[in-house]
């Protein structure tokens, strides 16, 4: 019976949809994470070279189910979204220092002092903090 399962999950994971961006994992600690991670590739839900984006979850809910993602917007619940919100704004505080936000906001001309939040971004500035390397 368990051979029938994994061969089931073998075949649905070959057929997620082609839209799907990015496979995400919930864990509340990076151990949990990993152990997901390891899980969905035992599974067959992710292979080499799929994106995968690790999360950390400090919701009082329970933990997220790990699932391909098509539309962020649709598709995560609104404690999801802010939790890949909040970890976003903090790799954008590590890459870039409160000065260097603020030069790249005037540069663009909108005059807005910069707080270093994820909305005051140019697109190219996020890709770029969610990548690991600054936009110039």
């Amino acid at each position: 019976m368990r051979g029938i399962e994994t061969r089931l999950r073998k075949l649905e994971a070959a057929r997620r949809p082609p839209e799907a961006v990015f496979f995400l994992v919930w864990g509340h600690s990076e151990a949990e994470i990993e152990r997901a991670v390891a899980n969905a590739k035992a599974q067959a839900e992710i292979s080499q070279g799929d994106t995968l984006v690790r999360a950390l979850w400090t919701g009082h809910n329970g933990t997220p189910a790990s699932r391909w993602i098509a539309q962020p917007r649709r598709e995560l619940s609104p404690a999801e979204d802010g939790a890949l919100m909040a970890a976003l704004e903090r790799r954008c505080a590590e890459v870039y220092p409160e000065e260097e936000m603020a030069e790249m906001v005037n540069a663009r001309g909108n005059g807005v002092p910069c707080t270093g939040r994820v909305s005051e971004m140019t697109d190219a500035q996020l890709f770029a903090a969610a990548l690991g390397e600054p936009a110039r």
